[in-house]
């Protein structure tokens, strides 16, 4: 492609906080936008086979691929007070392109004939995401209420801390990278998912058995 470009990556941020006590508030405003991205084509390809009869299929590397990502956090944690800390911070976010290129190898559009079907849900869209922890300081070591005196095993246990992080993640993705899977959904939906292309279906809210 002779009019092919690198491809841009713009982001942007707004953060604001306050202190309330021990207690520190926050929130956060997250923008991702790509631009010329690979964008894989197959121009001698349909949905009946090939386009042009004795020409092998072949696939067209062009910088035609956009996304965009928007995101807002919240996030409320506590500064540590008898030895104990903790936080949560919790993210709505929506991630769309046209080409996934943007979380890993680009594959082929579907149909190279209506390229804008390709703008979808990004196949790394994470929906909701709800991060916690929590952070103590052990009872061990000098002024605490074990092993407090001066011995060896005081010392060695003096100034550690244990934390534990819980992660849970929604996505509406419904994703299929193995060749040639039919993936059953409502009527009227069945589609057939081939790791060279994108799924035609990215969400369904029910699969029936």
């Amino acid at each position: 492609d002779r009019d092919y470009v690198l491809g841009l990556i713009q982001s942007w941020n707004v953060d604001l906080s306050r202190d309330l006590g021990p207690w520190n508030v926050g929130a956060s405003y997250i923008g991702t936008k790509g631009s010329d991205l690979d964008l894989l084509r197959a121009p001698n390809r349909g949905a009946s086979g090939l386009l042009l009869a004795g020409v092998q299929a072949f696939t067209w590397q062009a910088a035609e691929g956009r996304s965009i990502l928007k995101a807002g956090s919240f996030r409320l944690r506590r500064r540590p007070v008898a030895g104990i800390g903790f936080g949560a911070t919790y993210t709505l976010a929506k991630s769309m392109d046209n080409t996934t290129a943007t979380g890993g190898a680009a594959t082929v559009a579907q149909d190279d004939r209506n390229l804008e079907a390709e703008w979808a849900v990004s196949s790394f869209d994470r929906r909701h995401q709800l991060s916690a922890d929590v952070s103590v300081e052990l009872p061990f070591g000098p002024n605490r209420r074990w092993l407090n005196g001066e011995s060896l095993w005081s010392k060695i246990a003096d100034g550690w801390r244990a934390s534990a992080t819980l992660t849970p993640t929604v996505s509406h993705l419904f994703h299929s990278a193995s060749p040639l899977i039919t993936v059953t959904l409502p009527r009227r939906a069945r589609r057939s998912c081939f790791a060279a292309s994108r799924n035609n279906a990215t969400s369904c809210n029910r699969i029936p058995g």
